[in-house]
């Protein structure tokens, strides 16, 4: 820890490095949102399809873990006083099709 830091070499560590994480994982996300938004992969291509569905609960999952925490590392960071490390807002509402594009 540096002097009064509040988290721990590796806490601050990781902290720098969500904001870079979760943006990845969201772009990773849009994707395979829009290849499982083929219409006819399902029938055409099941074996691509359950892949790519795979690999979107995947990385859900990643990004609901590193989102919430960047949240736990802040409110840390926070409550102790600690100047914030990133200016990044990350949305409390879960993703899912609120963050499709449209189309």
């Amino acid at each position: 820890m540096r002097g009064d830091d509040p988290l721990t070499f590796t806490e601050r560590h990781r902290l720098e490095g969500l904001p870079d994480v979760i943006d990845r994982l969201t772009a990773e996300i849009a994707k395979l949102e829009d290849f499982l938004a083929q219409p006819d992969l399902y029938n055409k291509e099941p074996a691509k399809f359950a892949k790519g569905t795979e690999a979107l609960i995947e990385r859900q999952q990643a990004l609901a873990k590193a989102e919430a925490d960047w949240m736990r590392l802040e409110e840390k960071l926070e409550s102790a006083g600690g100047e914030r490390v990133s200016r990044r807002v990350v949305p409390v509402w879960r993703r899912g099709s609120e963050t499709r594009r449209s189309r």
